[in-house]
């Protein structure tokens, strides 16, 4: 009786493993946004470091047991752990979009993210490779990396290339622990497409390098909550009052147009707000170019320093005030003390006959 039960499990699974497969993936993504929204950062880097952990403990419980036993209520427990290893990685590569995403500046990260949004999706297309070890380890090592990205600053409490190398070394310590205990549990399986393996591994780890340096991995945790171009900026009772010309009613994603009408020489405000977790501590940039129409480049042409406390929601605010700018296109980089840029806001500067109608909002 129990092997009929057994059988007819496995039938279903074989029948409707991908739709399983599937909701048990849109079902970790869909987890992520109950749990993670109700946390702080460093809630959630501990939720998602357990969830590292299962997916850890089940790839090696689940080659140890399908080696060893092809029926029972082992095998059949066996076959179960694949979905909840699937139901994981949503979560995983779930937090790992909105936390790059929301730190990244499109137009300098866009490989980066094209890159991740690739490795999402191929967790779901390839589905029946789930159980192929060499896919496992492959999916595992670039989900602690990513991780490992995020969290480790938290821990330290600090940004910057060698806490991104401490994350590589301990993401390659992490993952040679899990293929020595697959060694002891599945001998022949962790021999299986060694080279393989290791090669995919140093392709990821190479990329992901190279993206850091190369300052195609946003700067998480930090992210630019807001930004834009202003024609007043004042601090009253905690809140910044900003005065700006509102965008047309069709570009429905963003209030301030990027037109600035510049009337009787008024100074032009940038006005910024960037998280960072409450132990953070670091300098935040803005640096403003002009394009020269005679090189067709862009020059700097100042470089305006805030001292950044994290741990407030809305990000810490700062704004940077400039007078007698040429008329032309404009753009200014939020950077920080490492060099890696926030988000950037670019707006075309025209002379105007009459002022301007203006919008105030607070911020």
């Amino acid at each position: 009786m129990e092997n009929k039960n057994s059988n007819k499990d496995k039938g279903f699974l074989a029948r409707r493993g991908r739709t399983v497969s599937a909701i048990a993936f849109i079902s970790g993504f869909i987890w992520d946004g109950l749990t993670l929204t109700f946390v702080d950062l460093s809630g959630a880097a501990i939720i998602l470091g357990i969830y590292l952990a299962v997916i850890a403990v089940g790839i090696i419980v689940y080659q140890g047991i399908s080696v060893r036993y092809e029926k029972g209520w082992k095998r059949k427990f066996a076959n179960v752990i694949p979905y909840v290893i699937q139901f994981m990685f949503g979560t995983l590569f779930n937090a790992s979009l909105i936390f790059y995403t929301r730190s990244a500046e499109l137009s300098g990260s866009w490989p980066f993210l094209l890159f991740l949004l690739a490795a999402v999706f191929s967790n779901e297309i390839f589905r029946t490779k789930q159980n192929h070890i060499t896919f496992q380890i492959a999916l595992f090592f670039l989900a602690e990396f990513l991780f490992l990205v995020f969290a480790l600053p938290i821990a330290v409490g600090k940004i910057g290339s060698d806490v991104f190398i401490w994350s590589g070394l301990i993401s390659l310590t992490v993952l040679g622990i899990v293929v020595f205990s697959l060694s002891k549990v599945a001998k022949e399986r962790s021999l299986e497409a060694r080279r393989t393996r290791i090669f995919i591994v140093i392709l990821i780890y190479a990329f992901l390098n190279y993206g850091y340096f190369a300052n195609l991995i946003p700067p998480i945790p930090l992210a630019l909550k807001d930004a834009g171009v202003f024609h007043s900026v004042v601090k009253i009772n905690g809140s910044y009052n900003v005065k700006y010309e509102p965008a047309p009613s069709y570009v429905f994603w963003r209030k301030e147009d990027k037109v600035f009408h510049q009337f009787n020489n008024a100074p032009v405000y940038i006005w910024s707000a960037v998280f960072a977790p409450s132990a953070f501590s670091l300098s935040v940039y803005h640096e403003w170019y002009y394009f020269d129409t005679a090189t067709n480049q862009w020059a700097l042409k100042s470089k305006t320093e805030f001292d950044m406390v994290g741990g407030r929601g809305g990000g810490y605010r700062g704004y940077s005030m400039k007078n007698n700018l040429l008329p032309g296109k404009w753009r200014v980089d939020i950077t920080i003390g490492t060099g890696q840029r926030l988000g950037r806001v670019f707006f075309d500067l025209v002379s105007a006959a009459t002022a301007p109608v203006l919008k105030t909002d607070s911020r």
